[in-house]
């Protein structure tokens, strides 16, 4: 029954991303058009200009250099804050 994870050649993914460069149409309409999730087309379109390339890492990096407990500290206190004052905490 369930077909498993579908794989997409580089050529696939190129012309998809050129098709989306190209059109002038919005993302959500070449993603359904191409039958593949917007996130992933997304994606595809990122990796292609140089984007999130190393940026994890430097995230991961930048967080580390905070102590565990002054980031709990600073997160529940931004809670605090918002309940407060009456603000959604979620966004």
């Amino acid at each position: 029954m369930n077909q498993g994870r579908r794989q997409f050649t580089d050529e696939f993914k190129r012309e998809a991303v050129a098709l989306l460069a190209s059109s002038g149409r919005p993302l959500l309409q070449i993603a359904s058009e191409l039958v593949i999730s917007p996130s992933m087309l997304r994606n595809w379109r990122n990796r292609s200009e140089g984007r999130n390339a190393g940026s994890a890492l430097r995230l991961t990096s930048a967080l580390t250099r905070i102590p565990l407990r002054t980031r709990r500290r600073k997160s529940l206190g931004f809670a605090a804050r918002t309940i407060a004052c009456g603000w959604s905490a979620t966004f």
